[in-house]
Parts: structure tokens; C-alpha cells; sequence
């Protein structure tokens, strides 16, 4: 029920845009698809051809949305397929919220109520008259003057098949026999939707708290109890030479946050970590489950249009999201996205396309690879990688790539 809900706003504003207005849209769609079709008619051009062709597809999608719309509205069941039948529709709708709606009560005093809120109010003390009220915690009747009143009783047999678990095929049977067009029920989701995802389903997501944590005195719940502040550099400079005394679960818990800040969201070495991860970190189950994929994505999207609205400003950006590894790759191996403007495809510390080669970024027991090294020599040779072909090493033909 959870992902069902959190699909709700989706699912609600992919409807706003594209399904809202249903008739106004048609109608629009039918005007442009005449006016291409009379184009053809005057004057055979493969370009008008393609785009009668494309805007007579979304013609045809828009008709059977609205006319799935005015089926569920008028509950017609013997609606035959292809015939719109729209004004049928619209007095059969019409028609139905005319026999539906309440126009009007009558008290015992033959009193007419008219008004919307005094119906709301006399339907409401109408029912708690009839059924009446108690103050009783329980009701005084026993469960033998029940029984009396039914003489009708299950059978052992009946009784265990009615206390049995329901099984999934029974409940796909009967999802399965229902109409199509029948009106979606109180979670707002028809049968069509259930049974088109049916085969999309997956296990629900437990209600998990990911900002609850629980202390446990150590380093990382003291960054958070005091609200201190930490980022890549200070664990590079700082803590590793302190982290030997910490607890064996807090110097995990170091090793997650900077695969997770420093590699899957690829946040900047001075960025502060935030509280989030922190959090998250203190219970692996929770940070397992927590959908970094998602998360990273939607970084990455955040740091595209920051770095879109202020590329006119400087000369340079960062894409988190994606490690810097990955982004010197993307330039390399796309040379178009150079069209974009002035890029720096590989590290560079003065802005005029140099790999930076520093002590800074040395490490000690670090080995060399000379491939890595000509890539390097290249690089600062300007080299055109438009035509470039990259050798490729096959794999042994006793090693096989799997996720396990």
C-alpha cells in the first residue's frame, strides 16, 4: 500500500499533463490532423506525410483515452468497440449524476432541507436516531443469544477454508475476470492499471524511519548529538590518523561514508558531508535499503541545472552524481558534447586543458601504469580522439561476467 500512494502524485501529474482537458484535446488534435490532411490533398510533400502520420497516431491515442474516460463515467458495459458513441456518453453521464445527486429532504415535519450543509447535518442525526448511541465498553449481549439468532452454522471443513490464507493465484483469477472499464475503487487505481502492471509487482517496501538513529556514544553519533560538521578532506587529513582508536562498527561506518560522498554521489573533498548519510549509516539494514541509486540521480539532475544556469559565469563546472573518473571519460569518449561550449575534459588546475601531475595527489605503495601514462602523454599532445581507436583486450574464454 506504501508504493502505491508514493505512485499516486506521479501517476496524478502525468495525467494533469498529458490526459487533462480530454475532450479539449481532441478537439484541438482533430483540427491539426485536418488541416495536415488537407495539406496532402493540395500538395503530396514526405515531410507533411510524416507529420500527418505522427499527429494522426497521438489523434488516435488522445480518442481512446476520452473515450476510456466517458466509459467509466457512464458504466455503459455493452459499449461496442470502436463506436464513441460521445453524445450517448455525455447524456448517459449527465443522467446518472442527475439520478445520484440529492436535490433535496424531507423532515418528519414535511420541512424541505435544500441546502447542502443542513442535508449533511439531518443525514447525521437521521442515522444516529435510528441506530442509537451507547456508552457501554462492550456490548451486554453473549456470544450464545448471538448464536440464536443464526441457526445457520459452518461446518469444520468451511471453517478451516475460510480462516486459510488467501493464495496469489486466487487473487489474480479474480483481478483478472473483472471488466476493464470498471470504475477504480477507493485507492483510486482501476482494474486496467492492475492488471497491465500486474506483472510489475514486487514486494512492498517496509515503513522504515531513515532520519530515527540510535547512539551508541561512539564518533560518528557525537557529529551528530553536537551537530559537528566533517568532509572528505578532514577524514583524509585528520581522522585516519585517529580512527584506530574508534570502534570497529565506527571505522566501517568511515569507510561507507566516503564510498558514499566521496564516490557514488561524488561530492567535492571540501563539500560537507551531510547529516543525512550520517544518519544512514548508523543502521546498515536502513542504509542498505535506502535507494541510493535514486539519490545520486537526482544530484546528478540538480548539478546539471545548476551548472546549466550559471555556465555563462565561469569557464568550469562539477557534475555530482557521476565520480570524476567517470566524467573525464564521458568528454573523452563523446567529443560532441565539446558543441555544449568551452569544457575541460580531464582534470585541469590552470584552465588551459593541462592533466595536472602533483605530488598533491600521490599516495605512498601507489603503482604506475603505463598505459595511464601514455593516455597522459597524449592528453598534453592535444590529441584529436574523434578518430581515435582504442585497443580492447578480450576477455578469456573461461571468464564470464556476472552481477554475483
Amino acid at each position: 500500500m506504501r508504493s502505491l500512494k508514493l505512485l499516486k502524485p506521479v501517476l496524478r501529474k502525468l495525467n494533469k499533463t498529458h490526459y487533462s482537458w480530454i475532450s479539449q484535446r481532441v478537439k484541438d488534435q482533430t483540427s491539426k490532423l485536418t488541416l495536415l490532411q488537407r495539406q496532402l490533398l493540395t500538395n503530396l510533400d514526405p515531410v507533411t506525410a510524416r507529420l500527418e502520420h505522427e499527429e494522426r497516431s497521438k489523434w488516435q491515442m488522445l480518442i481512446a483515452a476520452e473515450e476510456k474516460f466517458y466509459r467509466q463515467k457512464s458504466r455503459v458495459l455493452w459499449h461496442h468497440l470502436g463506436d464513441r458513441d460521445t453524445k450517448f456518453y455525455h447524456k448517459t453521464v449527465i443522467q446518472r449524476a442527475h439520478c445520484n445527486h440529492i436535490h433535496f429532504l424531507k423532515t418528519e415535519n414535511d420541512v424541505v432541507i435544500g441546502a447542502f450543509e443542513d442535508i449533511k447535518a439531518h443525514s447525521v442525526d437521521f442515522f444516529a436516531s435510528t441506530l442509537g448511541s451507547t456508552s457501554l465498553p462492550e456490548s451486554p449481549c453473549s456470544v450464545g443469544q448471538i448464536q440464536d439468532l443464526l441457526p445457520f452454522r459452518c461446518s469444520d471443513l468451511q471453517c478451516c477454508y475460510l480462516k486459510r490464507k488467501v493464495a496469489e493465484v486466487e487473487i489474480k483469477n479474480t483481478l483478472f475476470a473483472m471488466p476493464l472499464d470498471k470504475s477504480p475503487g477507493p485507492d483510486g487505481y482501476s482494474i486496467e492499471f492492475f492488471r497491465s502492471s500486474w506483472r510489475l509487482k514486487f514486494k512492498d517496501e517496509p515503513d522504515i524511519n531513515f532520519n530515527d538513529w540510535k547512539d551508541d556514544k561512539g564518533f560518528w553519533s557525537n557529529m551528530l548529538r553536537k551537530n559537528r560538521k566533517v568532509n572528505l578532506f578532514m577524514i583524509r587529513t585528520k581522522l585516519l590518523h585517529k580512527c584506530n582508536k574508534w570502534t570497529y562498527v565506527d571505522m566501517v561506518r568511515l569507510v561507507y561514508m566516503c564510498v558514499i560522498h566521496g564516490f557514488l554521489v561524488a561530492k567535492d573533498s571540501r563539500v560537507f558531508i551531510p547529516h543525512e548519510y550520517i544518519r544512514l549509516v548508523m543502521d546498515f539494514e536502513k542504509m542498505r535499503m535506502y535507494p541510493w541509486g535514486l539519490h545520486a540521480y537526482d544530484e546528478l539532475l540538480a548539478s546539471i541545472l545548476k551548472a546549466r544556469k550559471d555556465l555563462h559565469l565561469k569557464n568550469s563546472y562539477v557534475l555530482d552524481g557521476f565520480s570524476y573518473a567517470f566524467q573525464i571519460w564521458v568528454m573523452e569518449a563523446i567529443p560532441d558534447i565539446d558543441s555544449m561550449g568551452e569544457l575541460f575534459p580531464f582534470i585541469s588546475a590552470t584552465g588551459n586543458n593541462d592533466v595536472v601531475v602533483s605530488t598533491e595527489f600521490y599516495r605512498e605503495n601507489e603503482k604506475k601504469d603505463e598505459r595511464v601514462g601514455r593516455i597522459v602523454t597524449l592528453l598534453n599532445a592535444k590529441q584529436d580522439w574523434t578518430e581515435f581507436v582504442w585497443e580492447v583486450e578480450a576477455l578469456p574464454p573461461t571468464l564470464e561476467l556476472s552481477d554475483s
